[in-house]
């Protein structure tokens, strides 16, 4: 069988034969605190057959692991780091057949050519909700990118709620217009713009975030 996925692994091997999945639960791990992330892969899993899940810790800084699925479960054997790439890729490799789903029987080994793959937000400029926010880490997390750049303060914004700094938070949290038409042909829009998160959202984020295995700065 053939492995579609975005980014392409290393290396594959998959054939036709099914393993139906209704639920991953973690037998063993040499790798603390991966509860919640097997309980966000099998938030898309279908049926009543749980399927074991065994996790091997291997030695070394980088983002490399081997993954291996048939009838008895699932084997990771991977670096801390590397770890919730295989949780992503279980999560890719979900099938559905009618009511239920399945993996194809295979094995994939895969390693990070860069250490840091980041992607930026700015809500400094224009704000987005939480909801957004935590939709874009969903999709850092399905395409292994590992760092998440929060862009929450600059001249035309200011984006967090913190005791003590009220006067800030009112004030640059809250603009009259925004400029548009690029560099040379900027205009206002006379639009008003405005938007802050509290500190128990934020932390909400950074929670969503570390199940998801991807660091907020």
């Amino acid at each position: 069988g053939e492995i579609v996925m975005i980014p392409e692994p290393k290396k594959t091997t998959a054939c036709e034969e099914k393993v139906y999945v209704g639920k991953l639960e973690i037998k063993s791990s040499q790798i603390e605190g991966l509860e919640k992330t097997a309980e966000l892969v099998s938030s898309r899993l279908r049926g009543e057959k749980v399927l074991p899940v065994v996790i091997e810790k291997l030695d070394g800084d980088g983002e490399k692991y081997a993954l291996s699925v048939d009838e008895s479960g699932v084997l990771i054997k991977a670096t801390e780091k590397a770890v919730f790439d295989a949780f992503s890729t279980l999560s890719a490799l979900v099938k559905a057949d009618g009511e239920e789903t399945y993996y194809n029987v295979c094995a994939i080994e895969d390693e990070a050519r860069f250490s840091y793959r980041g992607f930026m937000l700015d809500v400094a400029r224009h704000f987005q909700t939480i909801d957004t926010v935590k939709c874009v880490i969903d999709m850092l997390f399905k395409l292994k990118i590992n760092v998440f750049h929060w862009h929450l303060s600059d001249d035309q914004g200011f984006r967090i709620a913190l005791s003590g700094f009220e006067k800030i938070a009112e004030h640059g949290s809250k603009r009259k217009y925004s400029y548009v038409g690029g560099f040379k042909k900027a205009h206002s829009d006379n639009t008003p713009h405005e938007g802050i998160y509290s500190v128990e959202e934020i932390k909400d984020v950074l929670e969503h975030a570390k199940i998801r295995g991807v660091k907020v700065i």
